[in-house]
């Protein structure tokens, strides 16, 4: 789904605040065979952008996905949103994964907006039967950041051996089996990590080689042999899916549930944005609209609206609506401008945007018909009529076809 139906499926039910989460020092340095570069020099004009439209930013000891997945996990966060496919190994609960161009389900799709798909834990479990060290397996035999994986071994392999147990068994092992115990100081050597493993391996090595719970696709006696040579897992690399690095539990700022406004002052350094600002206060709790005087009001953003034309999109926009016209807005900004310390004089202080439907305000839809999106085929455009209906001291310029109007 686009980013904008996203907001028109949250929005009635929740008030939706971003927080955006960075890498931090104690990230493993070497991801995928590759160094990981420390710094990246726009990392600070990001921050600053995020900071002025009024986002929350958060820097994690470790991966930024492992601090995200552990926030939604403890519920501080309803949700993920990353193209990371590690935040489920990591224990996140629900992700908003962004879609590539190249994944579309169409070729025209890739013209227009962001599109997302939306995961949870719960149907990855009713789906796949994989638990969180269902998964943390699956990423050890198929390969992920910190590790190529079993040779041969693919998905389907990687899944029967999870839907078996094993990755819990990985997953819930005892807090004094790390990877740093001395073996010769435990006591008990069948407690050992070296045990541990050993057992595990060997309970693995019996299910290739028999497939006695019947959930691999065939025997794998190669795969059984390569775990047993390469001592498979790294106790190294399973730790940083079971306990990664991530903040205490109580390092957390209540202002990351606050509505914030952006900052004009801050946005000006980065120029003038003001589809940008009129679009975050349109989707904005805070802004309410004024219909006799004809503007949107926050407690410190005021933008007022000049005209509303209702028109067919053009280039790759109209694959996307096709004959459904969209709100092209009109909006004078000389108040922002007056904000931000600028002379309306020497600015222009006239701004067009394309506001979706769903994130006009009440007052500004063109009754019933909105809700069908004015959808009028092209074949029928030459028996379509123009009429205005006035409404207040905003008028709408609707095209109705002769089919709608006989519905009515």
């Amino acid at each position: 789904m686009g980013v904008h139906h996203l907001w028109k499926v949250l929005k009635p039910f929740v008030r939706a605040t971003f927080v955006f989460v960075f890498d931090g020092p104690g990230r493993p340095n070497i991801k995928r065979g590759r160094q990981v570069r420390p710094y990246v020099w726009w990392t600070h004009v990001v921050e600053e952008l995020i900071h002025a439209f009024g986002f929350s930013l958060h820097h994690a000891p470790g991966e930024a996905e492992a601090e995200l997945a552990d926030l939604n996990n403890r519920r501080i966060v309803d949700a993920v949103i990353t193209s990371d496919n590690d935040a489920f190994v990591f224990g996140a609960q629900q992700v908003i994964r962004p879609i590539p161009c190249a994944e579309r389900r169409t070729p025209s799709s890739n013209l227009c907006g962001d599109e997302f798909e939306f995961y949870s834990a719960a149907q990855i479990y009713e789906n796949l039967h994989l638990t969180r060290g269902g998964l943390i397996l699956f990423a050890l035999l198929c390969g992920g950041d910190y590790d190529s994986g079993i040779p041969h071994c693919g998905p389907a392999v990687s899944i029967g051996l999870s839907r078996c147990g094993y990755g819990d068994e990985l997953a819930n092992k005892p807090d004094g089996l790390g990877p740093d115990v001395d073996e010769e100081t435990q006591g008990d050597p069948q407690a050992s990590t070296q045990g541990f493993f050993d057992r595990w391996r060997q309970a693995v090595y019996h299910e290739l080689v028999t497939n006695d719970h019947q959930h691999l696709p065939s025997r794998q006696p190669s795969i059984a042999t390569s775990i047993q040579a390469l001592r498979f897992p790294d106790p190294r690399v399973l730790s940083l899916y079971t306990a990664p690095l991530v903040s205490k539990a109580d390092h957390y700022s209540l202002s990351w549930y606050l509505v914030r406004e952006p900052l004009l002052t801050s946005i000006r350094d980065f120029w003038v944005i003001f589809p940008a600002i009129i679009l975050r206060m349109l989707y904005c709790p805070l802004t309410l609209y004024n219909h006799e005087l004809r503007r949107l009001l926050s407690p410190s953003l005021q933008v007022t609206i000049t005209h509303i034309a209702w028109k067919l999109r053009k280039g790759r926009w109209r694959t996307r609506y096709g004959d459904t016209r969209q709100p092209k807005l009109t909006f004078n900004t000389s108040a922002l401008l007056t904000l931000m310390g600028l002379s309306s004089q020497e600015q222009d202080n006239v701004t067009h945007v394309w506001v979706p439907m769903h994130a006009l305000p009440n007052e500004l839809r063109p009754g019933p018909l909105a809700d069908h999106q004015l959808e009028v085929a092209q074949s029928s455009r030459s028996q379509m009529k123009a009429e205005t209906i006035k409404q207040g001291r905003v008028l709408y310029l609707i095209l109705i076809s002769r089919d709608l109007r006989a519905q009515q």
